[in-house]
């Protein structure tokens, strides 16, 4: 009995004090979207705007640097305008994002980061000048994709402000238009708060 009391004792200890080098935080803000398109002579020349929301779980690596797994819901796409209203067309994109992340403390209030962004749609939606968003159909766009993201995030006290780049790297074009290959292009504009589990549960 002594020896189970002891080993659930060196446990718990061992987790609260990894538990203590976590925190999550809860973010929101605009995307400011766009696509790139190759082979072909459409050109995205208006910002497609959305919001998205999401947490983020960090774990400290050490004083330096930090590994953060963000989750969101995110709205992105693409302005297709002309002067032709039977041409103008927006068209929204609605997905599920992985992004982990590596950050590196410049000073105590600046940080950058870089790593990879994961996405699964769940929605496409389009709308001409003066109507409301329609379903596309979700067969038209492919299911994942995949991008590389980079950040600059201010700090203050539990509060922080930053801006991330998303690139697609992947064409998101469905094989029934492979005439149209168009990659995702994403600029968020976000801030967020932090809980911090350190304080929750101080040694």
């Amino acid at each position: 009995m002594n020896t189970k009391l002891l080993t659930i004792f060196i446990f718990l200890l061992f987790s609260g004090t990894a538990l203590c080098q976590f925190s999550i935080e809860f973010q929101a803000g605009l995307n400011h979207a766009t696509c790139k398109f190759q082979e072909h002579a459409i050109n995205s020349d208006h910002v497609q705007r959305g919001y998205f929301v999401g947490f983020s779980p960090r774990y400290k690596i050490n004083e330096k640097f930090d590994f953060v797994g963000n989750f969101q819901f995110s709205q992105k796409g693409f302005w297709y305008a002309k002067n032709d209203e039977t041409l103008d067309m927006q068209h929204r994109y609605s997905y599920i994002d992985l992004i982990p992340e590596i950050e590196y403390s410049l000073f105590k209030f600046l940080k950058i980061g870089a790593g990879i962004n994961v996405a699964h749609i769940i929605k496409t939606e389009t709308k001409r000048p003066n109507e409301n968003w329609q379903d596309s159909g979700i067969f038209l766009i492919k299911k994942a994709d995949l991008g590389w993201t980079s950040k600059i995030v201010g700090t203050y006290e539990n509060f922080s402000c930053f801006i991330r780049y998303n690139s697609g790297l992947t064409n998101i074009s469905h094989f029934r238009l492979s005439n149209f290959h168009r990659k995702n292009r994403n600029l968020q504009i976000g801030m967020g708060y932090t809980i911090e589990f350190n304080k929750l549960f101080p040694n």
